[in-house]
């Protein structure tokens, strides 16, 4: 029995550990190209993902400013006792809420605004992280190439170095040869080191940003540009249009909701609805009078009592 339970809880971790496997493999991009590294961190960058989050979030809020206020339920009771006898009085009223001076509409329409400067956001970080990609992808090209040239150099010092060591003895001049080169290998020595120390950082960002292993990334670094692209000269003057200027213009559409907003709360809510009266005379009888109520005005129907 206890070889049955360790077999049966052994096949359950493993299938754990597949099914955990499977999703973080889903997770991971498949990188080919340098293009795949800026596609997986428009996807992957935690600004993105914190921006698109919000978005779902902002994009709720037109639903619940579609929403209206719920009818109010008011109950009170009063008594009083006159020379011949004593009543108590019951009133309850079901009363809904109109808004006016539109304020449902502004509402609406600031919730809406709210949606369109997240998705200006989304779009702003993925403008932001873009470019900050395509640097560091072209900067871990050039630090590649130097790290080369470094090696390079190094490898030129030290020949030289070793050929000064196996002599037995150098003349003068020679000697200070042999220091310079050796001053020298020094100094690249520490530019090979800061060298690798910006590479380490710029890989741990896109590391970050997309979860691809540092071996991946330098593999898939971007060729150097042979050809840059030409600009295109139009006679027409083109509005740009980026997420700086999107945002300004959604900043002004707020602006101007918030104010339509502040103009409809000027007017006051009218509040509409049936009350139900019952009066209890001392004698047990009750007379019900059904009212109905509006702008907290009172009207009801006189009832003759015979003397």
């Amino acid at each position: 029995m206890p070889a049955r339970v360790l077999a049966t809880a052994g096949i359950a971790f493993l299938v754990i550990i597949v099914n955990t496997s499977l999703s973080h493999a889903e997770d991971m991009c498949l990188v080919r190209t340098s293009q795949d590294i800026l596609d997986c961190v428009l996807q992957k960058h935690p600004d993105v993902i914190n921006a698109q989050a919000e978005k779902f979030r902002d994009e709720k809020l037109v639903n619940i400013a579609k929403q209206r206020p719920n009818p109010e339920l008011e109950s009170r009771i009063l008594g009083g006792q006159t020379a011949d006898d004593t009543n108590l009085n019951t009133e309850t009223s079901l009363l809904h809420t109109l808004e006016l001076g539109g304020k449902r509409k502004y509402r609406i329409g600031q919730a809406k605004v709210l949606a369109e400067k997240s998705g200006v956001q989304v779009k702003r970080n993925q403008e932001e992280v873009a470019l900050q990609t395509v640097l560091t992808l072209y900067r871990l090209r050039q630090i590649k190439s130097e790290l080369g040239r470094a090696d390079e150099t190094l490898a030129t010092f030290n020949k030289i170095l070793s050929t000064f060591k196996s002599r037995p003895k150098l003349p003068p001049e020679q000697e200070v040869s042999q220091s310079s080169f050796s001053l020298a290998r020094e100094d690249y020595k520490l530019k090979k080191i800061s060298l690798l120390q910006e590479q380490a950082n710029l890989v741990a960002w896109l590391e970050v940003a997309t979860g691809v292993s540092e071996q991946s990334i330098l593999r898939h670094l971007p060729s150097s540009k042979t050809k840059w692209p030409q600009l295109e000269k139009s006679t027409e003057h083109a509005q740009p249009s980026n997420a700086t200027l999107e945002g300004a213009r959604t900043e002004k559409k707020l602006s101007e909701a918030n104010v339509s907003i502040a103009k409809s709360n000027a007017w006051p809510d009218l509040k509409i609805g049936p009350s139900f009266d019952t009066e209890t005379l001392d004698n047990g009888g009750s007379h019900p009078k059904l009212e109905s109520r509006g702008e907290g005005i009172r009207q009801s129907r006189s009832t003759a009592r015979p003397n």
